[in-house]
């Protein structure tokens, strides 16, 4: 049936990664679900319509070996939600539009 609880009838996911030799790396992925249903928690009996969304991430990172020192690891950025789609997974519970965090990533 067409209302089974949380089967999109298309999905689709993609990925790409770039390094160059001096260790920079870049990652971007996307993904794409179609409308969907979802059981409503806030309403026991029902299941309420999802619409579609796609979101797109990426990341960037750069290798800490021009520091010279005893740890590996990379700084890097990663953005979450790129083209600040508006989505949710279930009814009521949006999820949060573009988000990026930046770090540092050590290996003793």
């Amino acid at each position: 049936p067409d209302d089974v609880p949380t089967l999109p009838d298309t999905t689709a996911t993609a990925g790409l990664s770039w390094a160059t030799p001096s260790g920079f790396r870049m990652n971007l992925d996307a993904q794409y679900l179609s409308e969907r249903y979802v059981l409503n928690p806030r309403f026991a009996p029902g299941q309420a319509p999802v619409g579609a969304f796609t979101l797109v991430n990426g990341r960037g990172a750069m290798p800490l070996q021009w520091l010279r020192l005893p740890p590996s690891g990379e700084l890097f950025v990663a953005v979450e939600n790129l083209l600040d789609e508006d989505y949710e997974y279930r009814i009521g519970y949006p999820m949060p539009g573009l988000t990026w965090t930046a770090g540092v990533d050590i290996a003793f």
